[in-house]
């Protein structure tokens, strides 16, 4: 028994038409087809270091640094912007499930058009919340309570 037996046809043909083009051995690409399980992830070189990498545009190291980044970007764009910071969430959560009049059209729950804490001062994301109907809160937009 070969090492092509142990798998099927298909990948058989697919290492062997890897290894015409790329000049890699058919056992090495048939043991990256087992490893990834059927799927063939062509190596490409790093961005920045160009070493081969399994498929990715960066190696495994340079890839951490990017993500690193990326989230001290993510978390420094969400402290200028106060997004949903603190409990926020938690408090959103309180006023949906307490939620029986919309504070804008004073009307009760409606079919299809669920609750959500709408900041009574808007872009004020410290602003106390109160329940809205969806389509009440997108009609209101940015704009502050009409009397």
């Amino acid at each position: 028994m070969t090492h092509l037996d142990s798998v099927s046809k298909a990948q058989a043909g697919l290492a062997k038409k890897i290894k015409n083009e790329g000049g890699v051995c058919s056992k090495h690409v048939l043991q990256e087809i087992k490893k990834n399980r059927g799927a063939v992830l062509p190596k490409m070189p790093c961005l920045v270091c160009k070493k081969l990498t399994g498929g990715s545009s960066r190696c495994e190291a340079h890839q951490k640094m990017w993500d690193d980044q990326a989230e001290a970007k993510r978390r420094a764009r969400k402290l200028a912007t106060g997004q949903y910071s603190g409990d926020y969430k938690a408090r959103a959560r309180m006023v949906r499930e307490n939620a029986f009049v919309c504070h804008l059209c004073n009307e009760g729950p409606k079919l299809n058009d669920p609750w959500q804490a709408d900041h009574i001062v808007p872009g004020d994301p410290y602003s106390p919340l109160a329940a809205a109907h969806r389509s009440c809160n997108a009609r209101r937009g940015n704009k502050p309570i009409e009397k």
